[in-house]
């Protein structure tokens, strides 16, 4: 994992590298391990300047250090992230001519570009985001990996474009200041996060996930091309393949350890987030055995609220491992003593990560500098409650609507459900139930603030997504849920968290159940064998983990590595989080008015069933981030 940041510009050459030189050193957390900045003339009067703050996992030398050049035709590279596939493409690569320096991927990946262009991305396996500079036609190739695991961030400012890492390096050039967006912060408030492809700055957008942006000499932008996306995978698979358990079992452990043991690919020592879930505890197991004399350590977070703590069912999988098992206690006050630095490390807003900061910094306080997590687990196989309520709520929407109406809401479980009934209406479909399960929902009832349903469609769902899952009715309820919870929820929060707060740390979180190979095996399989009415989702996960752990108990309450946000809030984190909610003079620009804040804390306070710690949480995070970002913006 790096920092990769560049402007393609008028700049002269003393300006030009002050400027990316800063943007580089703003996400020196991203790559503590070495430093580059290069100008390389484009055309008349324009230059390319490329940075790169490295962290280093794969061969250590200078010989990978970049921004890198290919000494035959002047191109360069700066990339971000890991490729599992780089020794068989290195193979192939060579076969066809091409000789190495070194032995990591970064050279692979720039002798990919050279020899197949945007093409390369249908042959690249793993998490990237890289700027390539092909001097031979004189254009810069900006690309992303399919699923979005690694982010790149895209700004036009004047007559230069930008891009970078994180939204912390664009600001860190000097070059202009941005503006705060009105549709990132409702997105934010809507869903406690920003839905890409905007983020919550006006001037700033996400390049797509498998897509290329083809930008000429004179830094002119062709709009994204698409070159392989998740949509492309579940079109394959339409209709399921007619496979039993065994076999859909033993495809799932094949794929699944061939993934694990290219994850574990490094030269620095490597952990595994071990919460005692099933995902964890398989990632775990396999890593264990794979790790072919390697130190594998198992890192477990657990804390004082049983109700929150997995431990002892991470200690029965540790037990018969042979890697290094790290048990870490955590309470209140340990998050409080850690909370300035996780906010801090908050390049855009949202309501989750903080787990993942502390993960990750306790991974590096043991050394260790690459993560394996069970990401993906749960939107691949059937985890989640949106994987029956969504299409329940689709299906009966004209029922349930009536009925959260005229019963009581206890009637029908929670009063956040309750109110979420009420807006199911005779026009919805699939996606809009599901949006409405993924919300975390202001309630109309306890504060003015009501933003659920005002987004445009494109900036909840890809378009690509709206149309396929429009379009292919041969797709089930459960893979068009699973491909919703990839391109929706997993890549607006969940990857875009683990990136930013495990590169924090300077640690590199990688995610083998994303692969793309087990991707596409999880889509090809019948919706009968992910889950059931009787016995819930993740059955063939947990017919794995029942194969490697024959007395583990597959059967309790989905859990997940959840910190206890509703208990600490109403105690040790009250004071903290009441203190900026009661700050009239953080919320001027962020389109929230102070006694609405108030309003939400104090119905929390009072246990209204309407408010949700999220909603005390995401308000908070909102000011906090705005408090500290609002010099850099035109507004505030």
């Amino acid at each position: 994992m790096c920092g990769i940041a560049g402007i393609l510009g008028p700049q002269d050459r003393q300006e030009g590298l002050r400027a990316v030189t800063e943007m580089t050193r703003a996400m020196r957390h991203r790559g503590p391990d070495g430093f580059g900045a290069e100008c390389v003339p484009t055309s008349e009067g324009r230059s390319l300047f490329l940075g790169h703050a490295r962290l280093s996992i794969l061969d250590l030398s200078e010989h990978a250090a970049q921004p890198m050049r290919d000494p035959a035709t002047g191109s360069w590279l700066v990339y971000n992230g890991e490729v599992y596939n780089f020794a068989a493409l290195r193979g192939e690569l060579q076969a066809m001519g091409r000789s190495f320096e070194s032995t990591g991927d970064t050279e692979v990946v720039l002798k990919s570009l050279l020899e197949w262009g945007p093409q390369a991305l249908l042959r690249l396996r793993g998490m990237y985001a890289f700027a390539f500079w092909d001097a031979r036609n004189r254009r810069l190739i900006l690309g992303r990996d399919p699923v979005g695991i690694k982010p790149l961030l895209l700004a036009r400012i004047g007559d230069s474009l930008l891009f970078a890492s994180e939204l912390r390096g664009l600001a860190a050039s000097g070059l202009a200041k941005f503006t705060l967006d009105p549709l990132g912060v409702q997105s934010f408030l809507t869903f406690g996060t920003v839905i890409e492809p905007a983020t919550i700055i006006e001037e700033v957008v996400h390049v797509p996930p498998g897509h290329v942006v083809v930008v000429d000499a004179q830094g002119r932008a062709a709009p994204p091309r698409r070159i392989l996306g998740l949509d492309d995978l579940l079109a394959r698979h339409g209709r399921a393949d007619r496979v039993g358990r065994p076999e859909a079992v033993a495809r799932v452990r094949g794929e699944l350890t061939r993934s694990v043991r290219e994850h574990l690919v490094s030269d620095v020592p490597t952990g595994v987030l071990l919460s005692g879930g099933v995902d964890s505890s398989i990632l775990a197991t396999l890593a264990d055995s794979a790790q072919d004399g390697r130190d594998i350590h198992f890192l477990t977070v657990c804390f004082p609220e049983r109700e929150f703590s997995e431990l002892g069912y991470a200690k029965q999988v540790a037990r018969g491992l042979r890697g290094r098992h790290h048990a870490v206690h955590m309470d209140a006050e340990d998050l409080l003593r850690r909370l300035p630095p996780a906010l801090a490390a908050m390049d855009q807003p949202t309501v989750d990560g903080i787990n993942t900061f502390i993960i990750s910094k306790i991974a590096a306080e043991q050394g260790i500098k690459v993560l394996l997590s069970g990401l993906g687990g749960d939107e691949l196989f059937g985890g989640y409650t949106t994987f029956w309520k969504a299409p329940l709520l689709w299906r009966h929407r004209g029922l349930l609507s009536r009925l959260a109406r005229h019963l009581p809401c206890g009637f029908l479980g929670s009063e956040t459900e309750w109110l979420k009934m009420r807006r199911a209406s005779e026009g919805f479909d699939l996606r809009d139930a599901y949006l409405l399960q993924r919300s975390i929902r202001w309630s109309p009832r306890s504060s003015r603030i009501s933003i659920l349903g005002t987004l445009p469609d494109n900036a909840a769902i890809p378009p690509e997504a709206w149309d396929l899952l429009a379009t292919d009715h041969r797709l089930d309820d459960f893979r068009r849920i699973s491909y919703l919870e990839s391109v929706f929820y997993m890549r607006n929060q969940l990857l875009r968290d683990a990136d930013v707060f495990s590169s924090a740390n300077s640690v590199e979180m990688r995610v083998p159940f994303l692969d793309l190979d087990l991707v596409e095996t999880a889509w090809s399989l019948p919706a009968t064998l992910h889950s059931s009415a009787l016995r819930g989702g993740k059955l063939l996960l947990k017919s794995i983990l029942g194969e490697m752990h024959p007395g583990l108990p597959l059967s309790r309450r989905k859990m997940g590595f959840m910190l206890p946000w509703e208990k600490w809030l109403r105690g040790m984190l009250y004071e903290r989080v009441a203190d900026t909610i009661h700050t009239t003079s953080a919320y001027p620009g962020v389109g929230v008015e102070p006694g609405e804040g108030r309003e939400i804390l104090q119905a929390f306070m009072a246990n209204d069933p309407a408010i949700t710690w999220s909603q005390v949480w995401s308000l908070f995070v909102l000011l906090d981030w705005h408090s500290r970002v609002r010099s850099s913006l035109r507004s505030s």
